[in-house]
């Protein structure tokens, strides 16, 4: 059995066993890792980060972070999934949740960041109505660029 957790602030279970198996997820699956000084920001960051994650029989299978810009804008910080769990739609059904809750609380503009050379996230993001707006030079750790992506919600 899959159980949906949906947004929730990142700091009210920061010491739940689920904070650890997203840490671990972000470093096992993500190109650029949070270090551990970039987490405990995010836990003591104000509004706090909204976490949304799908987790079965205690395995972690996908996760999303957002960061709240102002009372309108939310920040997709990162979204990773499971390689066993990828090409399974956790991650659309993740983010297409997600938004539908942040419209519900009445967010109507999201935008992301994209490694500019991962066409497939490109193409993903696209298929859910994300837009290329710019790109950001230098944006990661390694000197890669970044396409910063940009949804409205009427």
């Amino acid at each position: 059995m899959v159980i949906s957790v949906k947004l929730i602030e990142l700091n009210h279970f920061n010491q739940d066993k689920y904070l650890d198996k997203i840490i671990r997820l972000d470093e096992q699956e993500m190109p650029f890792p949070w270090t551990k000084s970039q987490w405990g920001d995010a836990l003591t960051s104000t509004p706090a980060p909204l976490v949304s994650f799908y987790i079965s029989e205690q395995n972690l299978l996908a996760f999303s972070l957002w960061s709240l810009v102002d009372s309108e804008c939310a920040h997709l910080l990162k979204v990773a999934t499971s390689e066993y769990y990828r090409r399974r739609g956790c991650a659309r059904g993740l983010i297409e949740e997600d938004l539908e809750n942040l419209a519900m609380r009445d967010y109507r503009r999201f935008y992301l960041e994209v490694g500019s050379e991962n066409l497939k996230a490109i193409n993903f993001y696209e298929t859910l109505g994300f837009r290329k707006v710019h790109l950001k030079r230098s944006f990661y750790s390694d000197g890669s660029d970044a396409y910063a992506m940009h949804l409205s919600l009427n």
